[in-house]
């Protein structure tokens, strides 16, 4: 079957079922359903169709659709059934999804197609339930979610989302979200700050499969698991400011985060003053840069610093080993300096 004609199931008058998956069908002519006022399940699965526009916004009736396995690069929610409540567009190639205004849509499968990014807009404010497992998210605006105060479940696993604010993913519902974020790429960084307060993810997020769910260290490289990630381990870009808990990102307020990493900069001296704001650091990493001179009061203006790495290896690294580089307290561990030089 390659085509669905105008008015073809025009003696149907009783049909509630319509089963056309596993064909060759590329279009559905205008008309093709207008005569069925009873149906309410259609399958068009495992065909060629590349749009919904012409037949399905007069099948008034029809409240499940599967239109899985199909070529749809475009999902406009207003070219389907009016009355639809559950979709299932899996494998298709959509990479966008249209305004979602008027959709009535209870609960949509969408996996394993190309959607990169999702807003507000682009969803059904009626949505329950809403699988984009497999896809390529790797945005999601803020207050994405806010106003559907029915999603129940929520499905983010296996895409390429690295952060997720707690803006971008609650709802204003009186029900917990059921959140699955396996398989992303996540970094541990200060965006995932809302999953260590119990309130938010008690009350609003349920993170499933935690133990499952990995983020990667930004200094170390390491991979935790979000059941075990410390607050200490989200790190935040300096670029970032992550009010109102911590202003730790600017490079001049980080006074409240214990590891600073300024590998790689081409910083050539360092004499304490430039950390008047960060004495809550204990760990400094300063790889990789041109260092001729570390002057002794460092020590004093970091008093929680315990490890400073040094792992030089530029031709231009000049060390003046007649001028008091660190002042050695006692609460500095025995691992406290480490050099390497070619």
């Amino acid at each position: 079957l390659l085509q669905v004609s105008p008015y073809v199931f025009s003696d149907c008058a009783h049909l509630t079922s319509l089963n056309l998956s596993h064909n060759l069908i590329s279009q559905l002519f205008h008309d093709s359903l207008t005569k069925c006022p009873l149906l309410k399940r259609v399958d068009l699965s495992d065909n060629r169709l590349t749009t919904l526009a012409d037949a399905l916004p007069q099948a008034s009736a029809v409240r499940r659709l599967d239109v899985s396995r199909n070529r749809l690069e475009l999902l406009q929610w207003n070219e389907l059934p009016p009355r639809l409540e559950h979709l299932i567009a899996d494998s298709n190639i959509i990479t966008l999804l249209g305004a979602a205004t008027k959709s009535k849509v209870r609960s949509a499968s969408l996996r394993g197609n190309l959607i990169e990014q999702l807003s507000a807009d682009q969803i059904p404010d009626s949505i329950e339930q809403l699988d984009l497992a497999a896809n390529r998210v790797q945005h999601i605006a803020p207050a994405t979610f806010a106003s559907k105060t029915l999603l129940r479940s929520l499905d983010l696993s296996d895409n390429r989302l690295s952060e997720l604010s707690e803006e971008s993913l609650l709802a204003n519902g009186v029900h917990s979200i059921d959140v699955s974020l396996r398989g992303n790429p996540l970094r541990c960084s200060c965006e995932f700050h809302w999953i260590k307060k119990t309130d938010v993810v008690k009350r609003k997020v349920n993170v499933v499969g935690m133990s499952d769910t990995l983020c990667t260290h930004p200094v170390s490289g390491k991979v935790i698991t979000m059941d075990k990630v410390d607050t200490k381990d989200l790190l935040c870009n300096y670029s970032q400011v992550c009010e109102p808990d911590c202003v730790c990102c600017q490079f001049g307020n980080c006074d409240c985060k214990a590891l600073l990493d300024l590998s790689d900069n081409a910083i050539v001296r360092l004499s304490g003053d430039e950390f008047h704001k960060t004495t809550a650091i204990s760990h400094l990493f300063l790889n990789g840069n041109r260092l001729q001179t570390i002057e002794r009061g460092l020590a004093d203006k970091l008093p929680m610093l315990t490890t400073v790495c040094l792992n030089i290896d530029c031709v231009n690294f000049i060390f003046d080993y007649s001028v008091p580089t660190f002042c050695f307290s006692e609460h500095m561990s025995t691992s406290f300096l480490f050099f390497s030089s070619y």
